[in-house]
């Protein structure tokens, strides 16, 4: 059974979405390790030449739990620490394959604690911070993992400090009669515990980290109070070594250098010696263009670890970058555009170097990369495809990493449109690639959201991608819905890689009656009548609402001829009004003052159902007894499991999902839409791009938005819910994990989270396979009636005066 403790969240401040995201350009180089020249956005020199030597990636997947350190222990081997199932494994052939060697203990231990960091020593020495489950701001914040723990011990704390063996046995001799909320467990290198309290180290005990030096001497432990203390590995005594400026989640000491990384805030370079800061511009630099902070991400998305002759690596998405402290540039050991560094579905989590020079990185999910130096290997692949995207896309950056890791002699280039740092607009951006695309310049492969789709259908920019589809479904099927609804006279010119759908959850009582957006109102208007003054949906904003109910509207507000059919418009935007008044009608201030905030800090995204509308997010809130009703897009697996975890909550067993009923019917949202340039001479290059990311290799993970297109990478999918579930955790039905929040009152709240069982996933599938209407968004139209119908929802004017409006600017937009 694997015990890994992984909190899939702990929102304190009210719930907010996460996601992951890719970062920036590769950067400088310096070249002087002799294993990196200047080099162009693939590789190669600037003077034309194929230059010769490339890292090459080799990947492995472990079914183990989150990697908190690599370490090459004096004898050669490799020690990966885990807080899953084992705790330690070890390698003897440089990461190829591995061996466990449970910790002495390790099960007490996870049973009674919460492992907070886990850090090894070349000597074979072992650090655990732990957190005792039994804290004030409950128990049931922790995982499914710690439930199963508990569970299976009986009684779980009890016995971790009755058992007679390892760590268990040393807590239970020297707590001094008590256990103590934040301990430090110490393994000697033959295996001997220890353990020592640290909750009189600094006032705040949590978000604590531990390094030892590069030696392996001295072992030192980062607190909440942004304090650096040295432990002593032989006593349990703390000696205060300096404050430092930032709340670290990696920080490494080595030499005379102490490095701290903080995701929100940079990296921090100490001289060990004096306590002062080095001031570092071009690190400094390099990390604000190359990995900004995003206040939205809440994982890491890039570490940093010590190299050789007074440097330091940082290794993320842009690659693996060596820099000496000081000095004038940033060299690029290993281009993040030609490995798995950048793939932005699994962020490295640790990374070190081996021996001969290697590397070897762990990320997110369970995944290995050794990284060996092939002198032989040209640095350049030999093809070059172009990938574009009007703004960055998730799915196909994913891509691009695997297809270039499983085709080592093809670099796809990827140019994004809305450069967020260069400030170029939608209009801009799209008369741009027009341009290009005119002049025979365009790009190979194109992701066609937020593209002018009917224009370049209608001026043949596209080519008939449909042989390609011919030849994947020789070994793998589609959904024919999908396919069918993009064929037009046998051709198919678009596809997507994976498809959202517009669906709201409620009791199931309430939702009998409802059939169309009328009836939608008629709901939540009888629910205000039964809650008066309470929420009856996360409403931030108009946009919200909008977001939700277009997609099921949109698809019929333009007439065969292709005008505007402004009698449909305006009978959807009455009920939408209807909906939006009901919803706000008598909320407290304080609520109003609440959505005011979040729609503030609302982050801007080129995903709308990143940024706004998270069905799942209204889903906990109906767990927490806040809200009646969660409506959106259901966006990915992840989110269908929590729904259906949220009726195993007491009381709620009456809720259900449902597509939202529209002017349209059967709707899904295409995501990551494919296209091919017809005037492209890499074609078939391109084809065979297209055909991987439809594979169920791809599909079976697709991240971050989306459910698969692929059949049988829709069955595995669901499954692992998108890979968010270890493959020891995925028997339908059964708890593989927790979701912490707080509600108003700062009250925890704790979701169990499940996977669906067989019947929940075959309904899941069974309505991707009816969907049949893509939207396709109308930017121009849509913008129009945005715009008429925020003035309309606030009753500043009326329908007819709205509409009116709206109709003078869709008259002008449809002549353009």
């Amino acid at each position: 059974m694997n015990r890994s403790k992984k909190w899939l969240a702990a929102i304190l401040a009210g719930l907010m979405a996460a996601s992951l995201t890719g970062c920036g350009s590769s950067g400088q180089t310096e070249g002087s390790s002799g294993r990196t020249g200047e080099t162009d956005g693939a590789g190669g020199t600037e003077s034309g030449d194929t230059a010769m030597g490339r890292y090459m990636e080799s990947s492995q997947t472990l079914d183990i739990g989150k990697v908190t350190d690599l370490v090459t222990l004096a004898d050669g081997r490799l020690e990966l620490l885990e807080d899953g199932s084992e705790g330690r494994y070890l390698s003897s052939d440089g990461g190829v394959t591995w061996e466990e060697a449970i910790l002495p203990g390790w099960y007490d231990l996870v049973m009674q604690a919460y492992v907070l960091d886990m850090k090894g020593a070349p000597d074979g020495s072992v650090a655990i911070l732990c957190h005792d489950y039994n804290i004030p701001v409950g128990e049931e914040e922790a995982d499914g993992g710690q439930e199963t723990a508990r569970e299976e011990a009986d009684g779980g704390q009890e016995t971790a400090g009755e058992e007679a063996d390892g760590v268990g046995e040393t807590a239970g001799e020297e707590a001094d009669g008590g256990q103590d909320e934040v301990w430090l467990c110490l393994i000697s290198p033959e295996d001997e515990a220890k353990r020592f309290s640290v909750s009189a180290v600094g006032e705040s005990v949590f978000l604590l980290k531990l390094s030892f030096s590069e030696d392996g001497r001295h072992l030192y432990l980062a607190t909440g109070d942004e304090e650096i203390y040295e432990i002593d590995r032989e006593t349990g005594e703390s000696r205060l070594v300096m404050q430092i400026d930032t709340l670290p989640d990696v920080f490494c000491i080595w030499d005379h250098y102490l490095a701290a990384k903080s995701e929100q805030e940079g990296i921090f370079l100490y001289d060990l010696d004096t306590g002062e800061e080095i001031e570092d511009d071009v690190l400094t630099d390099f990390v604000k263009q190359n990995y900004a902070p995003d206040s939205m991400v809440f994982s890491s998305t890039y570490t940093i670890f010590p190299a050789e002759d007074g440097g330091i690596y940082l290794a993320g998405a842009s690659g693996l970058h060596r820099h000496v402290i000081g000095g004038a540039v940033m060299e690029q050991v290993i281009n993040g555009g030609l490995c798995g560094l950048s793939d932005p579905s699994e962020p490295v989590s640790v990374m070190t170097r081996t021996a001969n020079e290697g590397f070897l990185a762990a990320f997110s999910k369970g995944k290995m990369s050794s990284f060996t130096y092939d002198p032989n290997m040209p640095s350049t692949p030999s093809q070059t495809l172009l990938a574009y995207s009007l703004t960055e896309n998730e799915v196909l950056r994913q891509a691009i990493t695997r297809y270039q890791e499983a085709n080592p002699n093809v670099y796809v280039e990827y140019r994004v449109g809305m450069d967020p740092e260069e400030g170029v607009t939608k209009e801009d951006a799209i008369k741009k690639l027009n341009t290009e695309i005119m002049a025979g310049k365009g790009p190979d492969f194109i992701m066609l959201d937020g593209l002018p789709l009917d224009s370049y259908r209608e001026k043949g920019v596209l080519l008939d991608i449909s042989p390609y589809l011919m030849e994947l479904e020789t070994q793998e099927t589609l959904l024919p819905n999908i396919k069918e609804s993009f064929t037009e006279d046998g051709k198919v010119y678009m596809i997507p890689a994976a498809v959202t759908l517009p669906m709201y959850y409620a009791q199931r009582d309430n939702m009998a009656a409802v059939s169309d957006l009328s009836t939608l109102a008629d709901l939540f208007e009888k629910l205000r009548k039964e809650h008066p003054g309470e929420e009856l949906m996360e409403m931030y904003s108009k946009d919200m609402l909008f977001d939700a109910l277009f997609p099921v509207s949109a698809p019929e507000w333009i007439t065969e001829s292709g005008q505007p059919d402004m009698e449909k418009i305006a009978d959807d935007l009455k009920q939408m009004k209807r909906i939006y008044d009901a919803c706000m009608e008598g909320l407290p201030n304080r609520i109003l003052l609440k959505y005011k905030g979040y729609t503030e800090k609302q982050v801007t995204s080129s995903d709308k159902v990143t940024a706004y509308n998270d069905l799942g997010g209204g889903g906990v809130q109906i767990a927490g007894g806040n809200v009646q009703v969660s409506m959106g897009a259901l966006t990915n697996g992840y989110n269908y499991g929590l729904l259906q975890s949220v009726k195993r909550v007491d009381g709620k067993g009456d809720y259900c999902l449902s597509q939202i009923p529209g002017s349209a019917e059967d709707v899904f949202t295409p995501v990551a839409l494919m296209g091919i340039n017809a005037a492209s001479a890499k074609a078939d290059l391109a084809g065979d791009f297209m055909k991987a990311i439809l594979s169920v290799n791809m599909q079976s993970t697709i991240y971050p938005i989306g459910f698969p297109v692929n059949e049988e990478g829709l069955t595995t999918y669901m499954e692992s819910l998108g890979g968010q579930v270890p493959e020891s955790l995925r028997i339908p039905g059964e708890p593989y994990g927790a979701y912490g929040f707080s509600g108003e009152d700062g009250a925890m709240i704790s979701l169990d989270m499940y996977v669906p069982t067989v019947q929940e996933q075959s309904q899941m599938y069974e309505m991707l396979k009816t969907v049949r209407t893509p939207y396709l968004e109308r930017a121009a139209l849509e913008d129009a009636v945005r715009e008429a119908a925020e003035v309309y929802l606030d009753g500043i004017c009326s329908l007819e005066e709205m509409m009116e409006n709206a109709g003078e600017k869709s008259t002008i937009i449809m002549a353009e």
